[in-house]
């Protein structure tokens, strides 16, 4: 059964309402903003009638602060007021409210309404999660593609999705969990699969070489940030509208994923908040996944692990990882990592380690090492 909150200062008003919905709806009462935020922080609502015209939170200012909570972001809002007033139809309508019912309230006009816009809703919603899914599905597609020529790569975008994912949750948690919305962090994990896909252009004697690059074949492999930008920028330009975020998303990832924090990565030398927030994440999740791809010797890290389970009588891989990978991010906080990034990291590395050991297997990383 759909939930309806009904916000309306009169009481009178709000009876009404709810003797019209009783038969067909889980319906919620409040009689002010504050009270409006309150239930809907606790109970998801799948619809809000709003009144305009209220004694401390007016409903344009509940409308603000319900629409700024990311989990109420897609719920409907209908307006209700008793005035003819053209001027605060369209300000709720800019906000971004679905419709405006006029008081006295007719019972018929207001089931009718409730019910095509909760059905368009289970549209939209839907419409999300379909395009949400395209857009994962294609980004892996495409990195499968990716992966089978850098054969020392493989499984290495699912195993950086799924860090970036760990990260953001951890970032949300945090104080300043307003820089990374549920939205966003959706988007930057979905799109972080084409961060690589410039190293089509790159040549098989470059990418599949397992000894140390010469200064030439670095370069020309550092050329593939900016001709990832430039496929996915193109293929943004012929894509419907849709999926035209998504695509401006992973062109910027493509781009921005080898820069650093002190400004010494590239292709841009971006330093700090210059970089966008999912570069800066994706500079983390990826440095440590490569660090134990087998044949890498880019991460210096999983020698140092090698040295560890050495001495260790290699009686614990996990602890070696977990303790090397630690002092490795701590050692490269504000050069090569963000510093918030980095702490998070810091604060609790062991999941990262268990994916690692789960996906790759214990002994795929003693050969790593």
């Amino acid at each position: 059964m759909d939930r309806v909150l009904v916000v309306d200062d009169n009481l009178a008003t709000l009876k009404q309402i709810g003797h019209f919905l009783r038969d067909g709806y889980d319906v919620m009462l409040a009689k002010s903003g504050e009270m409006a935020l309150s239930i809907a922080g606790r109970q998801a609502p799948d619809l809000v009638l709003l009144d305009i015209e209220m004694p401390g939170l007016d409903g344009f200012e509940t409308f603000r602060r319900l629409k700024a909570d990311p989990q109420r972001t897609d719920v409907p809002v209908i307006f209700l007021t008793g005035n003819q007033d053209r001027e605060s139809e369209l300000q709720a309508l800019r906000l971004g409210a679905k419709d405006f019912i006029t008081k006295p309230v007719n019972r018929g006009v207001l089931l009718h309404r409730l019910k095509t816009h909760l059905r368009l809703a289970d549209y939209e919603t839907g419409l999300k999660h379909m395009i949400a899914d395209m857009e994962r599905r294609m980004a892996l597609s495409f990195a499968h593609l990716t992966e089978y020529r850098n054969r020392l790569a493989t499984g290495h975008v699912e195993r950086v999705a799924l860090f970036l994912g760990m990260l953001g949750r951890r970032l949300q948690e945090g104080p300043q969990a307003e820089l990374l919305p549920e939205d966003e962090l959706g988007l930057i994990v979905r799109a972080s699969p084409f961060h690589d896909i410039g190293k089509i252009a790159i040549s098989d004697a470059v990418l599949q070489k397992g000894a140390t690059l010469t200064a030439e074949e670095e370069e020309v492999l550092r050329r593939h940030p900016v001709i990832g930008a430039k496929i996915l920028r193109g293929i943004r330009d012929r894509s419907p509208v849709a999926t035209k975020e998504f695509f401006n998303r992973a062109a910027q990832l493509a781009e921005g994923h080898h820069e650093r924090y002190d400004g010494k990565g590239y292709p841009a030398g971006l330093a700090g908040e210059d970089i966008p927030l999912g570069c800066r994440m994706l500079a983390l999740a990826e440095r440590f996944d490569e660090g134990i791809a087998r044949g890498s010797d880019r991460a210096a890290f999983i020698r140092a692990a090698g040295e560890e389970v050495a001495l260790l009588g290699g009686s614990s891989v996990k602890s070696a990882l977990v303790r090397v990978a630690r002092e490795f991010v701590g050692d490269n906080r504000g050069t090569l990592f963000d510093p918030l990034i980095a702490d998070v990291f810091i604060a609790d590395v062991e999941p990262f380690v268990d994916v690692l050991l789960r996906e790759r297997g214990p002994g795929s990383l003693e050969g790593a090492m």
